[in-house]
């Protein structure tokens, strides 16, 4: 039996026997009760996903929000999937995007036309040389419509495994296939240096490396 159906059904009974309301009224009573604490949840969900500082968490929260099936979690997830800095975590927040697409959660076939879906394209391609899958696609296109910069996303791809694998697996390869990428150029021996020491600073969190380096590289992009 449904779940969520049966909460509804029994709390709309309770109504109707504590203050004899007709049936109508205690379903669309319970109902409302129901979707706003699953509002509040999804939004606690949300929160923990994007501050908690323990992985374990993060993880969790990201599984949950997966399980309830709310489209109201996406962005949450689809700026985890992108940014956050454990490996885990991203995973999670991919895994939860399929499971809330399976489920109807959204249109799972964005249109061609949108702008938006032609720049995430061009990214997968850029940078991964290949075209974009549909979740990474769907993720990475609802960032865009909700107002996260071009500069985010491409640093959300860029700090991915698969850059990460594509780039010989070390920093030093990930440092000159950021260069080769964004700037179409090799580093120099000094930049090397800079951007190799910023990232045993960063700990190894490539989604912060990608980022600042997409603003740090700004200056020579508008050169061109």
């Amino acid at each position: 039996m449904n779940v969520r159906r049966t909460g509804l059904v029994l709390g709309a009974a309770l109504l109707v026997f504590v203050t004899g309301s007709s049936p109508n009224e205690a379903r669309a009573q319970s109902r409302s009760s129901y979707e706003r604490r699953s509002r509040d949840r999804v939004d606690d969900l949300a929160r923990t996903l994007l501050e908690s500082s323990r992985t374990s968490r993060r993880a969790a929260a990201a599984e949950e929000l997966g399980e309830l099936g709310d489209e109201r979690g996406l962005d949450a997830l689809a700026t985890a999937s992108a940014h956050d800095s454990e490996p885990e975590v991203r995973r999670a927040a991919r895994r939860a995007i399929r499971q809330i697409r399976d489920r109807g959660g959204y249109d799972s076939r964005p249109s061609i036309r949108d702008p938006n879906v032609e720049a995430v394209e061009s990214y997968y391609q850029r940078y991964l040389g290949r075209a974009a899958d549909r979740d990474g696609l769907l993720a990475f296109t609802r960032m865009l419509a909700n107002g996260v910069s071009a500069e985010d996303v491409q640093a959300g791809i860029i700090s991915s495994d698969e850059f990460w694998r594509l780039n010989g697996g070390r920093p030093e390869g990930f440092i000159r296939g950021v260069y080769q990428t964004v700037l179409g150029r090799k580093p120099t021996r000094q930049e090397m240096d800079v951007w190799g020491r910023r990232y045993n600073l960063l700990r190894g969190d490539r989604s912060r490396l990608a980022q600042e380096f997409f603003y740090a590289a700004q200056r020579e992009l508008s050169n061109r």
